[in-house]
């Protein structure tokens, strides 16, 4: 499963700089935001409110924000390792990391505190989009810098922004998806929810350890029967490094 996931990964990385790249050069009037599930909810007051969208968004972003909630109370936030062209970047980038040596998991407890940054961020992105009535985070978000190619919002410090979490990625694995992201922040509640989760059959599992280190949001696995955490994507990679055959497996 984790050739199929990178293939998936692959897919969508390689589409939305192909869209990006149409864009920047006029080939298309789509745009990587086009896509984006996070502008359904910037544009949902707009659209509950005065019937139209704003910005760049249309109610196909809302469409896309819904169907993603449905997406995740089935699968958790399969979305983040499977589709989105942001997350396979970073995660890509702290296997690299990983391989040498520079990775730092910070204690629990500081991480269980870091992950809460991500509901301010989402607060403070939705306050000044709803109040001003425009995508105040366009030069802040590294998904539209990185694929939009430098076109419209995107400024000097914007590149340094992007650079600084691209480079974080080899030192802190998911750094931004697990402390920063708004989307991700959004879904917790349903992810907590999800119906297909990973279950660990206790009396197979030995508590060896192997998948916390290979998990990619560094969730705690062992002792746990399911996996309801909100962070966990269904990565497989709990699966994949098992030494244990049906230790751990995806269930509802």
């Amino acid at each position: 499963m984790r050739i199929v996931r990178t293939l998936f990964q692959v897919g969508f990385v390689v589409g939305m700089i192909v869209v990006g790249l149409r864009w920047k050069f006029g080939g298309q009037a789509l745009t990587c935001e086009t896509y984006c599930p996070f502008g359904g909810l910037e544009t949902a007051y707009s659209l509950l409110t005065h019937k139209r969208s704003i910005c760049a968004t249309s109610e196909a972003n809302f469409i896309f924000f819904l169907g993603m909630m449905g997406l995740v109370l089935l699968a958790k936030k399969s979305f983040c390792s499977w589709i989105c062209p942001l997350g396979s970047i970073l995660e890509w980038i702290g296997r690299v990391g990983n391989r040498v040596g520079w990775v730092w998991e910070p204690p629990r407890r500081m991480d269980g505190i870091l992950r809460y940054l991500r509901y301010v961020v989402l607060v403070v992105i939705l306050y000044f989009t709803y109040t001003i009535g425009d995508l105040v985070f366009r030069s802040y978000d590294p998904y539209y810098i990185f694929y939009s190619f430098g076109n419209e919002a995107v400024v000097w410090w914007s590149w340094v922004l992007l650079a600084i979490v691209l480079v974080s990625a080899l030192y802190i694995r998911m750094g931004w998806c697990r402390y920063l992201c708004p989307l991700g922040a959004a879904y917790d509640l349903f992810s907590w929810a999800g119906v297909i989760k990973p279950v660990v059959d206790p009396q197979v599992c030995t508590s060896c350890g192997l998948c916390e280190k290979a998990c990619p949001q560094a969730i705690p696995i062992v002792g746990k029967t399911r996996i309801r955490a909100r962070d966990c994507t269904n990565c497989l990679e709990c699966l994949a490094v098992c030494p244990k055959k049906d230790a751990i497996s995806i269930g509802i």
